[in-house]
């Protein structure tokens, strides 16, 4: 009769346990369903992660979001299914003290958990983009602000716009200077004493052209009373001329000298002004050669920004946004949104370590001993059948080695049977060949014996 729901035997299945063996084994149902639903939540999980990377992985495709999502789901699903599977407990195990008993379970947790750790964070990252995405929007948009200005001022830093801007400074410096001094009048040693020479000697050359101005005036007046009256040259003439003309000799000797400390004061103010005004244009030609420089700089800086600029708004996906979390995470008034992110993380962590942790912690079991007993059946059969196996393959060689003996002590015999029929059959050849020889050498020699006895008898 059948003990079991339909929904336990579909978690039997998801958490890979033996259906055969756990049938028979009631009080670990809900143990391997428990197993088998935490699998379960765990791919759901899995596949709602996948669907978020695939979406942002290719751009909003749904087709492509999907057939990520089902990948990466049986991913971590036979990841995990193979970590709960490969973990068996051992009833002897389970009697020794805890300590040994911790270091024989220690190795194969640690390792199921680091594995469970990675995949765990990895899980957690697409929910991390959705659930931060207005923290991750604000955190790109302030670092593409800072990379476009730092663009920018890499590009006027190369150019050099700081040193050319101090010293475009240092000329219009320079210039207001320079106006300052011209307003202010030549400070040469020499242009002072020829200009307070000609300022004293204004004075004197005033005086002397009142002298002259009235001398002139006497002068005239004596000419136009003599014209007037149609009468000849008086003792006044002469004496009133000579006053004019003296006066106006010593009114232009002394406007010649006041005139040559006015043209040398003069000449030096204008040499002065001179050097001034071309120390201002080439200050004024330089400052607006800098200021030109500076404009290009700027026009390329700007020019990189924007470019800078096209180039971050395209760099909004997956990675992007993972990076920029982090950045923010890490910010130093950000300690909720750590924690928060955190937090997210290893509630996957201990999702992807709970089925295995449950298995471990899990006092042994019926299912644990069946199966244990099984694999100890299983191999006494293996030992027996391997034993069977090799008593065969050694009767069977035995066998073959006795009949490749038979075999080769036949050959033998007959070898030598045959040998020596050969040998017997030579010597009977090579006897009847001497004797065929031998006969004919005594019919020879018989024949010569008798050629030379006569040969001897007639000799005589």
């Amino acid at each position: 009769m059948k003990q079991h729901s339909t929904l336990q035997h579909i978690f039997w299945l998801i958490a890979g346990s033996e259906i055969h063996t756990l049938v028979e084994c009631k009080n670990d149902y809900n143990r391997h369903a428990s197993i088998g639903f935490v699998l379960f939540m765990t791919t759901i999980f899995a596949s709602i992660a996948g669907f978020s990377a695939g979406y942002f992985f290719s751009n909003g495709n749904i087709t492509a979001s999907i057939g990520f999502a089902l990948l990466w789901a049986f991913l971590i699903y036979a990841i995990d299914r193979s970590m709960v599977v490969s973990l068996k407990k051992k009833e002897e195990i389970e009697l020794l003290p805890f300590r040994e008993k911790a270091k024989y379970y220690a190795i194969p947790f640690l390792a199921r958990a680091l594995v469970g750790v990675m995949i765990g964070f990895f899980m957690s990252i697409p929910l991390e983009i959705i659930v931060f995405k207005d923290n991750i929007k604000l955190q790109i948009d302030e670092e593409n602000k800072n990379k476009i200005l730092s663009e920018s001022g890499f590009v006027k830093t190369i150019g050099g716009v700081e040193q050319k801007s101090g010293a475009k400074k240092e000329f219009e410096t320079e210039k207001k200077q320079i106006d300052s001094l011209l307003n202010g009048g030549c400070p040469d040693p020499e242009f002072i004493n020829n200009m307070t020479s000609y300022n004293n000697c204004k004075p004197s050359l005033e005086n002397k052209y009142d002298t002259y101005k009235t001398a002139l005036d006497n002068f005239s007046g004596i000419k136009k009373f003599i014209d007037d009256e149609k009468q000849f040259l008086n003792s006044d003439y002469e004496p009133a001329k000579r006053r004019r003309d003296n006066a106006w000799s010593d009114y232009k000797s002394a406007k010649s000298e006041c005139d040559a400390f006015y043209l040398a004061a003069k000449t030096i103010s204008d040499n002065w002004k001179k050097g001034l005004n071309n120390n201002k244009r080439v200050a004024d030609s330089t400052s607006r050669a800098l200021g030109k420089d500076i404009l290009n700089i700027s026009q390329k800086a700007d020019t990189a920004a924007t470019k800078k600029k096209n180039q971050l708004e395209g760099l909004n996906g997956f990675t992007r946004q993972y990076e920029a979390l982090t950045h923010s995470a890490n910010e130093p008034n950000n300690g909720s949104l750590l924690f928060l992110l955190w937090l997210i993380r290893l509630i996957f962590i201990a999702i992807e370590i709970l089925p295995t942790l449950t298995k471990l912690m899990t006092p042994i079991g019926d299912y644990d001993r069946a199966i244990e007993a099984g694999e100890t059946e299983f191999v006494y059969h293996l030992d027996a059948s391997k034993k069977i196996k090799k008593s065969l393959e050694e009767n069977r060689i035995k066998s073959e080695v006795e009949t490749a003996d038979e075999i080769n002590n036949r050959k033998k015999e007959l070898e030598i049977e045959l040998n020596s029929k050969i040998l017997e059959e030579i010597a009977r050849v090579q006897s009847e060949v001497a004797n065929s020889v031998l006969s004919e050498w005594e019919k020879q020699e018989k024949e010569r014996a008798a050629t030379k006895v006569t040969d001897f008898i007639k000799t005589k």
